[in-house]
């Protein structure tokens, strides 16, 4: 899978089912986000710094609540309603922000990891290693795993469990 099927994915995605907010014309440049990579020494995958650099960097999706609706209690995936992709757009959100998201990081975490996606709800990340390589990281134990897959077909799987979510929450699979 590439960035592209990415792309696709998203450009076809069922609004009313999702809603999603992304930097569009305010981006960063592919030159402002090696520029963060070479300033905390990580080294950059080319296929993220693509994502980051084009129109959906401070990517954000969930499933809105006139679909899912919030409750108090209940099975963990209930409430795993969303997704976010860090990034570094002009207007980007902190919450959003890769920079501000990694400064955390490193108080909360002692850990040398960028992390740079997360579900909504979940503790764990998603973080890049210095030397570029995908691993989720653990909040309970501060271990990570590696993430054998590219960036695209780990972002891709996510989307993917995001729905299958949202079709549990449709289908009235309330705490199964």
């Amino acid at each position: 899978m590439s960035l592209g099927d990415v792309n696709v994915y998203i450009d076809n995605i069922d609004p009313g089912s999702f809603q999603y907010w992304c930097a569009q014309d305010e981006a960063p440049t592919a030159s402002e986000v090696q520029a963060f990579f070479d300033e905390i020494k990580f080294t950059l995958l080319g296929e993220f710094c693509e994502f980051a650099s084009s129109r959906l960097s401070g990517f954000h999706i969930e499933v809105p609540e006139e679909v899912w609706p919030r409750r108090q209690g209940g099975a963990h995936w209930w409430f795993l309603y969303g997704l976010s992709v860090f990034g570094i757009g002009r207007d980007v959100p902190e919450w959003l922000d890769l920079r501000s998201q990694y400064k955390k990081f490193q108080v909360d975490s002692s850990r040398e990891l960028l992390p740079f996606m997360r579900v909504v709800s979940d503790a764990d990340r998603y973080c890049f290693t210095r030397e570029g390589r995908i691993v989720h990281w653990c909040h309970e134990t501060h271990s990570t795993t590696i993430v054998d897959e590219s960036f695209a077909n780990c972002l891709l799987r996510e989307l993917r469990a995001l729905e299958a979510r949202k079709d549990r929450v449709i289908r009235g699979e309330m705490t199964k």
